[in-house]
């Protein structure tokens, strides 16, 4: 039984079989507004997915995990937000599936920016027909990244009554 070639490697233009191959699709990257530069979209052996790939997906990967743990403050809460310097430009985004899509869409951008919160959060759906009486909502957002000082935050909710 022969192998079929049927993949080339993206980067050194080896012929791959499936079992070789190492793929990087649209979603892999999906939260970044630019792939990374030396990255393409495609299949890859082993060698140049870990030489290339690998520590991109890595910086990816702990970025999103990062955006986990923002803090999110939404534009109903300006009490609780009142102190925080607003000095950022508001971030945007457009077209996601779900308001969690769009919350965390909001918070990769803050981490991209170095910042480890994002403020006056107002999100918006919108309904879209799919052919016939089928719709979905598509959500978009903005807010303003801002940092926050976390120890601070820890106590005074904290000590804040229940």
């Amino acid at each position: 039984m022969s192998t079929r070639k049927s993949f080339i490697c993206a980067h050194c233009e080896t012929a791959l079989a499936k079992d070789e191959t190492q793929f990087v699709s649209e979603d892999t990257f999906a939260f970044l507004n630019k792939p990374p530069k030396n990255v393409a979209i495609g299949s890859y052996c082993y060698q140049c997915f870990d030489r290339l790939v690998a520590p991109e997906l890595d910086t990816y990967n702990a970025k999103m995990e990062m955006a986990k743990n923002v803090n999110v403050f939404f534009a109903s809460q300006s009490k609780e937000s009142r102190f925080v310097r607003r000095i950022e430009k508001p971030i945007k985004v457009e077209n996601c599936q779900d308001r969690e899509e769009a919350v965390m869409r909001l918070a990769f951008l803050a981490i991209e920016a170095n910042k480890n919160s994002i403020v006056d959060v107002d999100l918006v759906s919108m309904k879209v027909h799919k052919g016939g009486t089928w719709q979905s909502s598509l959500w978009s957002g903005r807010a303003i990244p801002a940092d926050i000082d976390e120890a601070h935050l820890k106590r005074k909710y904290a000590s804040a009554p229940n």
